[in-house]
């Protein structure tokens, strides 16, 4: 990269740190939104006897003493109610005061706005010190005392530590009279343009953005400047001499399509067939959602109505409806779409390796089908597919990646090839995938710079990962958001496979009719699909008896040196345990066994390069080697086949069912049963029809958020089911029209009362009119007023916005690039 396109690196430097301020600030906000209480004097107005009032007139004063939760205060809210008769003058008025009585902040409300049915909010704003003693004054002004405000307080619940309310008639002044309990009060931190500046200034996050900016600062001085310019400058040779030939492209193209037709066939003769499994369910529910917004309204879906009683979809790290192959989806459904999908992965994933084996492996074309065959056909993905973990589809762009990053080696500019294939496998599925590609490149990464003594790797390494963030802000920045609502959950630790399992996960064909067992310490049940990696002993021989001519290629060395520690951690050894303390990560890595993903990619490329170096070193003549060549891929490839083909039948083995849509939308606790007939639980019938399960969730965004909708057919007379809109005073309302992002609601008998709707309640909704959206006991709620004979629901978080701004701003800058680049 010459020195005077440094702005180049410098801009893609700006774009990551924006996509880092703005993933933090809206998650912080979006804390802020979801659980916006931090302190609860109590909840909100009960309806039995035991509340207790104090009537309040011009001259009388209520002051709640409590201790300081948060630094800064944005909103109280206040249990208090007007009989309606004091004139629209008389106001509430509530001053925040010091433990020495000195006024901090002060606000006011007129009593015709108090709530019956609920907490009134009042804004107000002001930086307290937390631990500190703090008070509520409550007075007023127009109100007679023939018509006074009532304010609420609760005697039969213990009060929150160190609160304290004292009464002073305004007959009595000098008296002060305590009260039991605490008053109907909240504290409240919740989203402001200044309440969330400052919750995130004095958060640890903001030490992060600062620290990164001051890094961009670092890049800018000269020395740093020429050093890294220096360093982009240089070219290092690691995919060798090997140029790969259109025929070569071609002949391995069509024979990655079709094995992998034939391995899949028995998807294609199962079209009308469905599966009880949650990840197939959950995977044509995300489909079929995304391609229905995309055809019916041109957007990106945005919430899923069908699962988990209502949730984020573009957030959901399994969304795919950004997927590169979501075109398949959109020609042809959710139904063929997700099993072509399966079948070009595997060809994809075939024909990188084989690029892999064929330039960094220095193998010949023939050989370096083996790198193909045991990437795409060994039991990692066999078995993922066959039992349809579609989360983890996009592996088969992960020796694409490497192979781009490997090339940017010698051509800068390569790393945007690299980064829009590592932005596409965190757009294609679940959040193993991509981070085990990021994980494998670091790995290759670290050793080629070891091994060519240079920084270079690990730069453009860097740059890959900065660009490819900016690149998927659009999900990015959502996925962030919502994981940080669900930040302090860690499940238990999961069954390690000992090192003596090795034979059977790689070599065992009998590993495929092993049963499942239990792990006391969690009750999972572990299956053979987390384990099984059948590759075939010919292949590990290979592996075994290439570690001599390793040693004499730098290249191979690195490779090796990745896949051993790969390999090791895939027992749970270091460096693993290290990632596993790892916030966030370590929920990813929590099961090693599945970084088998990658070990056999890195495997796949040794394998042929020490087949294709033995057979020169054995075999003199051409004519030779190339049958022995064909001989030993053909037997591997046969053995891998005839093994797992079988196994793709047994996925869609469920019989079509008479299916009647249901109208409007309604939810149900659980999926679709049909006991009678062996199997329960398709969720993706539901959705067929029209209908919402209270189930489905994804295990590792639910842990912290229970799941508080209602279904039809509840069988818990504590929490009957209420309908899809209902007033607290108990009348219904009707959805009349629904999508993935909106949703409108008929007020049959409008008024002014609180219009529940039976959905999760996540922030990012507005409505139309215009109206504040709130939790009520965990599902989404607003406020209707009298004139509104119906409401409109939106879902557009903020989140969405600024990612798909940024990932557009970095999707031209991208271009940009690449056209300056054609032009030399």
């Amino acid at each position: 990269m010459p020195r005077n396109q440094f702005w180049f690196v410098w801009i893609l430097l700006v774009l990551a740190g924006v996509v880092l301020a703005a993933t933090l600030v809206t998650s912080t906000k979006t804390r802020l939104d979801y659980q916006a209480i931090v302190v609860e004097g109590t909840a909100a107005l009960p309806t039995d006897d035991q509340q207790l009032r104090r009537h309040l007139h011009d001259g009388d004063e209520l002051t709640q003493w409590f201790v300081a939760p948060t630094r800064r205060l944005v909103r109280i809210g206040l249990g208090a109610s007007d009989p309606r008769l004091n004139p629209p003058a008389a106001l509430l008025i509530v001053d925040l005061v010091s433990e020495a009585g000195d006024v901090i902040a002060s606000t006011s409300t007129s009593v015709s706005q108090l709530r019956e049915d609920d907490i009134t909010l009042l804004p107000l704003v002001a930086t307290i010190k937390p631990g500190s003693r703090y008070g509520l004054l409550i007075r007023t002004t127009g109100v007679s005392e023939s018509q006074p405000i009532d304010i609420y307080y609760d005697s039969d619940e213990p009060a929150p530590p160190d609160t304290l309310i004292e009464y002073r008639a305004a007959e009595t002044p000098e008296r002060v009279e305590q009260l039991p309990g605490a008053l109907r009060w909240q504290v409240i931190q919740d989203f402001t343009s200044r309440g969330v500046v400052d919750a995130f200034w004095h958060s640890p996050l903001a030490a992060i953005v600062l620290a990164y900016w001051l890094l961009l600062a670092v890049v800018l001085i000269p020395a740093v400047r020429g050093r890294l310019t220096k360093v982009l400058n240089e070219r290092l040779d690691v995919l060798g001499s090997h140029k790969i030939s259109w025929r070569q492209w071609l002949g391995v193209w069509l024979l990655g399509f079709g094995l992998a037709l034939m391995v899949t066939w028995p998807f294609y003769t199962q079209l009308q067939q469905f599966d009880t499994q949650g990840d197939v369910n959950r995977a044509l529910i995300f489909r079929g959602i995304g391609r229905v917004s995309y055809l019916a309204e041109g957007e990106i879906a945005r919430w899923d109505h069908y699962s988990c009683g209502g949730w984020p979809l573009l957030a959901n790290i399994e969304s795919a409806h950004l997927d590169p192959f979501f075109p398949l989806v959109l020609l042809f459904g959710e139904q063929l779409g997700l099993r072509l999908t399966v079948t070009v992965i595997l060809a994809i994933g075939f024909v990188g390796a084989w690029a892999l084996a064929r330039r960094l492996g220095q193998a010949d074309p023939i050989t370096s089908l083996l790198a193909g065959a045991i990437f795409s056909y060994s039991g990692f993905q066999m078995l993922a597919f066959s039992y349809g973990v579609f989360a983890w589809l996009p592996v088969g762009l992960i020796p694409w990646m490497l192979y781009f990053l490997l090339k940017s080696q010698q051509r800068t500019w390569q790393v945007v090839w690299a980064a829009l294939l590592l932005a596409a496998i965190f757009l294609g599925g679940g959040p193993h995938m991509p981070v085990f590609a990021a994980l494998t490149a670091l790995l290759l990464m670290i050793g080629l710079a070891i091994a060519y003594r240079s920084w270079r790797p690990l730069v453009l390494l860097l740059l890959v990962l900065l660009l490819t963030s900016s690149l998927t802000a659009v999900k990015l920045i959502p996925a962030v958001e919502l994981t940080g609502l669900f930040d302090s959950f860690r499940r238990e630790a999961t069954f390690l496979a000992p090192l003596s399992w090795a034979p059977k996960m790689f070599w065992d064909r009998g590993q495929l009719t092993t049963d499942p067992w239990v792990f006391p310490p969690t009750g999972e049940v572990s299956r053979w699909t987390e384990f099984g990696s059948y590759v075939g002993i010919i292949p590990v021989l290979l592996l075994v008896v290439g570690w001599p001519l390793f040693a004499r290629d730098k290249r191979l060395l690195a490779l090796l040196g990745s896949a051993t520690m790969l390999f090791v951690m895939i027992f749970g050894w270091w460096p693993w345990s290290v990632l596993r303390e790892i916030p966030l990560l370590g929920e990813i890595v929590r099961t090693p066994s599945r970084l088998r993903s990658v070990f056999v990619l890195l495997l796949g490329v040794l394998v042929a390069a020490s087949a294709s170096r033995w057979l020169d070193r054995l075999l003199v003549r051409q004519p030779y080697r190339a049958l022995v060549a064909v001989a030993v891929v053909g037997f591997v490839l046969a053995d891998l086949v005839v093994l797992h083909q079988p196994l793709f039948k047994d996925l869609f083995d469920l019989p079509e069912q008479q299916l009647v849509v249901e109208r409007p939308f309604e939810r149900v606790v659980h999926g679709f049963t049909a006991e009678e007939a062996g199997y329960y639980r398709s969720a993706y019938l539901n959705y067929l029809v029209n209908q919402g399960v209270t189930d489905l969730c994804v295990p590792y965004m639910t842990i912290n958020r229970p799941t508080v909708t209602r279904g039809r057919d509840t069988s818990n007379p504590a929490r009957p089911y209420l309908g899809e809109a209902y007033f607290l005073t108990g009348e219904t309302a009707t959805i009349t029209e629904l999508t993935a992002n909106s949703f409108t609601v008929q007020l049959d008998e409008p008024g002014n009362r609180r219009l529940v709707i039976n959905e999760n309640f996540f922030p990012g909704w507005e409505t139309e009119p215009p109206g504040e959206v709130v939790s009520h006991l965990g599902l989404l709620s607003t406020r209707v007023a009298q004139a509104d004979s119906s409401i409109t629901w939106r879902y557009n978080p903020l989140s969405y916005r600024l990612g798909l701004l940024i990932s557009v701003a970095s999707l031209l800058f991208v271009f940009a690039w690449v056209f300056l680049r054609s032009r030399k």
